[in-house]
């Protein structure tokens, strides 16, 4: 009894239906060529439903048909055949998983995450902000520099007029001192951090763009960017809040 249920969990894994694996096994245990309606009695089922599962066994390969007279027979192949159909299931899987690797990596089930060291890394999340934005897109932005001319300095050298051909609006938050150094710019909306709540001067940037928020650390020289949509969202947000109050 055991050994039944073993195989019958087995021959289910497989695909087949609970009316295919009463046929396969009926034919299997007899032994002999069979009619639909020896099948049906010995099985006590529907013909219709004997018709289907041995439609269904054959195009698997698990049963063949031969003609007696006017009737056709059916009987059980060797049970070899199933490995034809475990290596056809296993080829399946291993072509199909480099797409459903795909799928689990993909930004809307997983962020994305990249780390830089050093300048250059710096300069790519810059260009990335104007790169991947489209012509009239929005980025926010705050900025907590000590020295602007060295963060500015970390710009790749198209970076402005990049930003400024796709007129890329923005909204910043800045330190007092950093929106002192910068000149008026219709594209820029601007909050300032009041001093008597903090100096802001942590020297880190942070950029919440599409669907990425890139942070910069000008101390360290290390930054990294977040690739998924619903944490920009809710950067946006935050953002946005902060910048109403301000």
């Amino acid at each position: 009894m055991e050994t039944d249920q073993k195989i019958r969990t087995l021959l289910e894994k497989l695909g087949l239906t609970g009316s295919e694996i009463n046929v396969y096994m009926y034919l299997l245990e007899r032994g002999v060529s069979m009619s639909v309606m020896d099948i049906a009695k010995g099985l006590a089922a529907h013909r219709p439903i004997i018709y289907k599962a041995l439609s269904l066994l054959l195009e698997k390969g698990l049963i063949s048909s031969t003609l007696k007279g006017k009737r056709k027979q059916y009987a059980a192949e060797s049970p070899s055949k199933l490995r034809n159909m475990i290596n056809e299931v296993t080829i399946d899987v291993e072509e199909t998983i480099p797409d459903l690797e795909d799928i689990y990596k993909s930004p809307k089930n997983k962020p994305i995450v990249k780390f830089f060291e050093g300048k250059k890394g710096i300069t790519y999340v810059f260009a990335d902000v104007v790169d991947s934005l489209k012509r009239g897109d929005v980025y926010y932005r705050y900025s907590s520099s000590k020295d602007i001319e060295k963060t500015n300095s970390y710009l790749p050298k198209d970076y402005v007029q990049k930003r400024d051909n796709k007129n890329l609006e923005r909204y910043i938050i800045n330190s007092q001192y950093v929106e002192s150094k910068k000149t008026p710019d219709l594209n820029r909306n601007t909050k300032v951090v009041p001093p008597e709540f903090d100096l802001f001067d942590q020297n880190i940037v942070q950029l919440i763009y599409g669907n990425k928020v890139a942070i910069i650390d000008i101390n360290t020289e290390t930054s990294f960017i977040i690739e998924n949509e619903k944490f920009a969202d809710f950067q946006k947000k935050i953002f946005k809040l902060l910048y109403s109050k301000l």
